[in-house]
């Protein structure tokens, strides 16, 4: 049993460190576009966005724009 209970001590860490990482990644993704946007955009004045907006975003542009990789050789 505390086999057990470890395994899902370190699971329960894993997903916690993963939402911790996303947060620092989508933080500057999120004061970058509430710097820019209004500068950019005259009428954006009270535009912004959360930081949860920013770690979807993060995630949207992740999937779009990832390099695709082949594990074919070519030999």
């Amino acid at each position: 049993m505390s086999d057990f209970m470890e395994t899902v001590g370190y699971i329960v860490l894993f997903i916690v460190m993963c939402c911790l990482l996303g947060l620092l990644f989508a933080l500057p993704t999120m004061w970058l576009l509430n710097w820019l946007v209004p500068i950019l955009i005259p009428g954006a004045a009270g535009w912004s966005i959360t930081w949860l907006q920013a770690w979807g975003l993060n995630i949207l542009c992740n999937i779009l724009f990832k390099g695709v990789k082949s594990n074919k050789n070519d030999d």
